[in-house]
C-alpha cells in the first residue's frame, strides 16, 4: 500500500508500514512561543550558489507533492552551514505542502495556528555523498521550512513555479522549467526556530535538523489554486500535510541574528 493523505492511507496509518513514523522525535511540531528557548550562535551560511542560476531546473509531481530539483553542473549544488549545523549540507530538493482551504495546509503550526502552505528546502550532509546514503545517519538531513500567508498580490517567489504547474498536473509527471537562482524562491532567514525532528513523510526518518523561518512568505489565491489543481495517486492533491507530533521533551530554540 502506498502512503497518502486519505482516511485509509493517511498519517494515522503510516506507522503500520513504517514503524519509525511512530517514533519519539517526529515532525512537524507546534512552534509555541512560550516553549521556545532563545539562543545565539554562528549565523547560517548560504553558499554563493544559492544566488547562481542552475544549468537546469525540473518540477516533478511525486503523487504526494510537487518537487523542485536543479543541477548546477561543475559548480555543484548550493550548500548550507553554520547555525545548528556542524558541517556543510548540500541542497537536494524543495517541495510543498498545502491545504484545500486557506486556513490550513502547513505542517508546522505557530501557537497552534496553521498556514495555507509550507515549503521545505531539503539538504543532506555533504560528506555522506548522496541523500540516500545520508538517510542512514542520525545527522544526515537538514530542512529549512517557510510558512506562507495569503496575500492579494502574487508572490514573486512563486512566479517561476506556478505557471508551470499545469505541465505536472498528473502524478508521476515532470517538466523542465526556466531555471532561476534558489534565492529568488526562498529568502535565507535571519530568524528561525530550530529543533531535532524527522522527515514528515514515510519513512519518517529521524535525525533531521529543522530550521523554520521566523518570517512568512506570501501566496495569492490564484497561485494556491494552481497547486490545488494537481492530481495525486488518490485523486486531487490537497491537504498533503501531516498533523503536528508530540515534542516528547524536545527543546525548540529560537535564533535571531542581527543584520
Amino acid at each position: 500500500m502506498h502512503y497518502g493523505y486519505t482516511e485509509y492511507n493517511g498519517p494515522a496509518t503510516w506507522s503500520l508500514e513504517y514503524p519509525i513514523c511512530g517514533g519519539n522525535h517526529q515532525s512537524p511540531v507546534d512552534l509555541s512561543s512560550n516553549r521556545m528557548l532563545r539562543a545565539s550562535g554562528t549565523p547560517l551560511r548560504w553558499s554563493a550558489a544559492y544566488w547562481h542560476t542552475p544549468d537546469n531546473m525540473t518540477l516533478m509531481n511525486s503523487g504526494h507533492t510537487v518537487e523542485l530539483h536543479a543541477n548546477w553542473g561543475a559548480e555543484g549544488a548550493p550548500q548550507l552551514s553554520g547555525g545548528p549545523l556542524r558541517a556543510p549540507y548540500t541542497f537536494w530538493q524543495m517541495h510543498f505542502h498545502w491545504g484545500t482551504s486557506d486556513n490550513h495546509g502547513s505542517e508546522h503550526t505557530i501557537n497552534n495556528a496553521s498556514f495555507p502552505m509550507e515549503v521545505h528546502a531539503v539538504h543532506y550532509k555533504s560528506e555522506y555523498g548522496s541523500p540516500r546514503n545520508a538517510l542512514r545517519y542520525p545527522d544526515g538531513l537538514a530542512v529549512v521550512g517557510f510558512l506562507f500567508q495569503m496575500s492579494p498580490d502574487a508572490s514573486s517567489s512563486l512566479t517561476n513555479i506556478t505557471p508551470s504547474l499545469p505541465q505536472v498536473r498528473s502524478a508521476g509527471s515532470s517538466s523542465r522549467i526556466p531555471p532561476v537562482p534558489l534565492a529568488t524562491i526562498i529568502n535565507p532567514p535571519r530568524a528561525y526556530a530550530t529543533y531535532q525532528g524527522s522527515l514528515t513523510t514515510p519513512p519518517c526518518s529521524e535525525g533531521v535538523t529543522w530550521m523554520v523561518s521566523g518570517y512568512s512568505m506570501s501566496v495569492s489565491t490564484e497561485q494556491l489554486a494552481a497547486f490545488r489543481s494537481l492530481a495525486s495517486h488518490d485523486g486531487s492533491m490537497g491537504d498533503n500535510f501531516r498533523p503536528v507530533q508530540p515534542l516528547n521533551g524536545r527543546e525548540i530554540f529560537y535564533v535571531s541574528q542581527s543584520s
